[in-house]
Parts: C-alpha cells; sequence; structure tokens
C-alpha cells in the first residue's frame, strides 16, 4: 500500500472543546515566516522533506509533498480528554478518485509498542476523507468519514474533530458530518502534531 501526500493547508488550531469561542485556541500555528516559530506558535521538531509555503486562505500556508512533514511537540497544550484539532486544507494535484492515502494532520504519541493517534486523510481505497482515532489501551477506535467526491483541486475547506467523553463529531465548514464514540488521547510519551505525510502504515 503505497501512502504519499500532497496538500495545502493552514491554520492548525488545539482548542478546548466546546470553548472555542470564549477562549480561543491552546495552540495554534500559522506560516506568515515559513516555518519558523511566530509569536504564540511553538517552532517544529522537526522538517522531513520538500515543504514549502504559499498563499492560503488569510496568510501562508504550508505545502507538502510527497513524503514531506513537520513535526511539533504538542504535549503541553494536548487536554487528553476533550478538545478539537481544526485546519484549512485543499486538494493540490489530485482528487477523490486519487488511489493513494493523503494526509492532512495528525496526532501521534508513542512508547515501545505502545501508541495513541488521531490521522485525518484521504482515504487511498475509497473517495472518502477520514479521520481515524486509536487507543488501544483504552480499547477505543473512532472512524469518522464523509464522502470527498465534491472536493475538488484547489478548493479550500475547513475542518475540525472535536473528542470528549460524550463522543466524538467531524465538522467540515462548520457543518457537522459524522459522529462516534467518546475518546480520549491519553498520550503514552510526548504527544507530537504532524502536518503532511504519515509514513506509520509501511508501504
Amino acid at each position: 500500500m503505497k501512502h504519499v501526500a500532497a496538500l495545502l493547508s493552514v491554520t492548525f488550531a488545539l482548542c478546548p472543546y466546546g470553548t472555542v469561542a470564549a477562549d480561543g485556541p491552546v495552540l495554534r500555528l500559522t506560516f506568515d515566516h515559513g516555518l519558523e516559530s511566530q509569536p504564540g506558535d511553538i517552532a517544529p521538531v522537526k522538517v522531513y522533506g520538500d515543504t514549502a509555503t504559499t498563499p492560503g486562505v488569510w496568510g501562508q500556508a504550508v505545502l507538502c509533498k510527497g513524503a514531506s512533514r513537520v513535526l511539533y511537540d504538542v504535549t503541553d497544550a494536548l487536554n487528553a480528554a476533550a478538545g478539537t484539532l481544526a485546519f484549512w486544507g485543499q486538494p493540490v494535484d489530485w482528487d477523490a478518485s486519487a488511489q493513494h492515502f493523503v494526509f492532512f494532520a495528525s496526532l501521534l504519541s508513542q512508547k515501545r509498542k505502545e501508541y495513541v493517534r488521531l490521522l485525518s486523510f484521504k482515504n487511498g481505497n475509497s473517495p472518502t476523507f477520514q479521520f481515524l482515532a486509536q487507543n488501544p489501551a483504552a480499547k477505543q477506535n473512532v472512524s469518522l468519514k464523509m464522502p470527498m467526491t465534491s472536493w475538488v483541486p484547489g478548493e479550500w475547506r475547513h475542518v475540525a474533530f472535536t473528542w470528549h467523553e460524550e463522543g466524538t463529531c467531524l465538522y467540515v465548514n462548520g457543518r457537522a458530518v459524522d459522529s462516534g464514540g467518546a475518546l480520549a488521547l491519553t498520550p503514552v510519551g510526548k504527544m507530537h502534531l504532524l502536518v503532511g505525510a504519515f509514513t506509520g502504515w509501511g508501504n
């Protein structure tokens, strides 16, 4: 199975669940000065491959091609019990018919064989956009989806995934498109935000 990424996205945010308007995000990433950190942002832990910035919805966006990706340590910003991961994204040179996986953003925590992860991607086996959340120790596995046939290259959409003790929900452009069971993203080590390709499933 081939896993590649070719995406454009801007303004990644981790927010408290249910209090976004009142409190704002606990972590916000913008790219107006490239991948260097700005006031209120954090610096990347590591940058892999060919990344660049380009005009986004507001300011600059980050473009990740192929296996390129940007890794951030968000351990101190994450509320494992409840939160929201939100971003603007768009297909660049592919559409729903593409038969490969295209990753947007992931939350990952791993220590030896233990792991907790939240992945957002275009599914390579079907024309769907998907959030997959896995916490094996808590026996939690949540998969939220939406059809992707109407999402065309060059079109920006705002995507948000919320989790809390009562359930999970996927929003696209402010509209709830799918919901699922409860989820806790309890880290087993450091928690990282990965913007771009996820290579953990192998080839």
